[in-house]
C-alpha cells in the first residue's frame, strides 16, 4: 500500500515480476500440462482435475453406465466408521550396515486389481453370495467376474508403463496418482461410493501380505528390523553394498 502510493512504477515493476515468476513455476514444475492431463483422463473439468472424489466418481459412472447399472442416489450426512491403517512393526533399535529396502510397487493398486476389490463387486456378492467369491482377511467379499476398479487400474497400469517407456513423466505420475487415490476416496463419505468394508478389505490384504513377506524373510534367515504400510527394512548380514544387493535380489 505504502509503495503504491509513493513510487507507482516500482509497485508496477513488482506487480509484473510477481506474474512472471507465476509462469515461470508452472513452466518449470509443468502444473499446467499436469492439469491437463489429469483432466483429459478422467474427463473432469480443469476446476476439478486435481480433486480425487470428483475424478473417481466421474469414472466409476461411465463404467457403470457402460455395465447397465445406475449409480444410487448419493446420501450426504451418512456416518461411516473408519477404514484401518496399514501395519507397522515395531522397529528393531540400533545402528545397522547394508540395510536392505523392499518396497511394494503400487501395493493397494496392485490388492485392488488381483482380488478384484471393487464397490460393485462387493454389492454383488452381498446381494447374493456365491461359494467361489473372493473373500478378503476382513471377511469382505468380491464376485469373480472383472470389477470396474480392477478393469481400470490394470488399463492404468499398461498405460502407465507405455509412458515410462517414452519418456513422458507428467503422464506417468497423472496415473500414478490416480491410481493410488482409489483407495481413499472409498474411505470417506463424501464420496458417493464409499465403502469401509471394501477400502478394510484393502488394507486387510496389505497387512497381511506385509506379514507374510516378514515371515518368509525371517525364515530365510534374515532380520527384519522395520515395516510399514508397504515396505520392509532388512539386516542383510553382508560384508559390502555390492554382497547385500546380490542378497536383496535373491530374496525379492
Amino acid at each position: 500500500s505504502l509503495l503504491r502510493r509513493e513510487d507507482p512504477s516500482a509497485f508496477r515493476r513488482y506487480c509484473l515480476a510477481d506474474s512472471e515468476l507465476v509462469l515461470a513455476i508452472l513452466d518449470k514444475t509443468g502444473l499446467l500440462d499436469l492439469t491437463l492431463k489429469r483432466a483429459q483422463l478422467t474427463g473432469t473439468g480443469i476446476d476439478l482435475a486435481g480433486t480425487s472424489i470428483p475424478a473417481f466418481e466421474r469414472i466409476s459412472l461411465d463404467e457403470l453406465m457402460a455395465r447397465g447399472y445406475a449409480a444410487a442416489p448419493k446420501v450426504e450426512g451418512r456416518r461411516v466408521s473408519g477404514a484401518a491403517g496399514g501395519t507397522i512393526l515395531e522397529p528393531r533399535p540400533g545402528l545397522f550396515r547394508n540395510v536392505l529396502v523392499f518396497d511394494f510397487r503400487s501395493l493397494y493398486p496392485s490388492v485392488m486389481r488381483t482380488f478384484n476389490v471393487d464397490p460393485l463387486a462387493f454389492r454383488l456378492a452381498a446381494a447374493e453370495p456365491r461359494p467361489d467369491d473372493l473373500e478378503a482377511p476382513n471377511g469382505a467379499r468380491f464376485r469373480r467376474e472383472p470389477g470396474i476398479l480392477p478393469s481400470v487400474i490394470e488399463r492404468y497400469f499398461t498405460e502407465r508403463l507405455a509412458a515410462i517407456d517414452r519418456g513422458d513423466e507428467t503422464a506417468s505420475y497423472v496415473y500414478k496418482i490416480l491410481m493410488n487415490s482409489f483407495y481413499g476416496v472409498l474411505g470417506t463419505p463424501r464420496c458417493r461410493f464409499h465403502s469401509p468394508p471394501t477400502a478394510n478389505a484393502i488394507t486387510s490384504f496389505g497387512q497381511t501380505i506385509l506379514l507374510w513377506t516378514k515371515s518368509f524373510i525371517e525364515g530365510e534367515g534374515y532380520r527384519v528390523l522395520y515395516g510399514d504400510t508397504d515396505s520392509l527394512f532388512v539386516a542383510s548380514g553382508a560384508g559390502d553394498h555390492r554382497e547385500a544387493e546380490a542378497i536383496g535380489r535373491s530374496l525379492a
